[in-house]
């Protein structure tokens, strides 16, 4: 619909001028709304589920964006690497491991856009998949880094909810 291209549109200028590479935030077109995917080196320091002050004014922007639409459901999804957690200061944190911290992330994502972004918690869906779900090949330092994400996805009204 023209309302979800503006939007789209509204939210491509606003990637283009936050400084990250395409790489690095993501605008996904999904079937029934649109999406982002978030590289967890923009949004957390390494082995942490604290957003990064960056990474909070990066959310707040996207919150407002969203915000602006009408929508059904967002969901919050954390992903990880297959690297086993094996810092013993990170291990603490996260005994469960990779599940753990991506569903840590993802619920710190979800607290900061309702909190900070004013988006509606009843409206949310929030999963940590761990390592369960890779876009990219673990072999590689650049498909674990792809791994590592967070991803939204604001599904839209659907018409018999209206």
């Amino acid at each position: 619909t023209a309302d979800i291209d503006e939007r789209l549109a509204s939210l491509q200028k606003l990637l283009a001028g936050s400084g990250y590479s395409k790489d690095e935030v993501t605008l996904l077109d999904i079937e029934g709304g649109y999406g982002f995917s978030m590289s967890a080196s923009v949004l957390f320091p390494s082995g942490s589920a604290q957003v990064s002050s960056d990474g909070q004014e990066l959310l707040v922007q996207m919150a407002k964006s969203i915000g602006t639409g009408s929508y059904e459901r967002l969901w919050i999804r954390g992903h990880s690497d297959s690297d086993k957690v094996t810092k013993p200061s990170t291990l603490e944190r996260f005994p469960h491991g990779n599940l753990q911290l991506s569903s840590d992330r993802a619920l710190e994502v979800a607290a900061l856009l309702a909190n900070r972004g004013g988006l509606p918690m009843s409206k949310m869906a929030i999963a940590g998949l761990g390592s369960s779900m890779p876009v990219a090949s673990n072999d590689t330092p650049e498909g674990k880094s792809s791994n590592r994400r967070v991803e939204l996805f604001i599904i839209e009204d659907s018409p018999a909810a209206k």
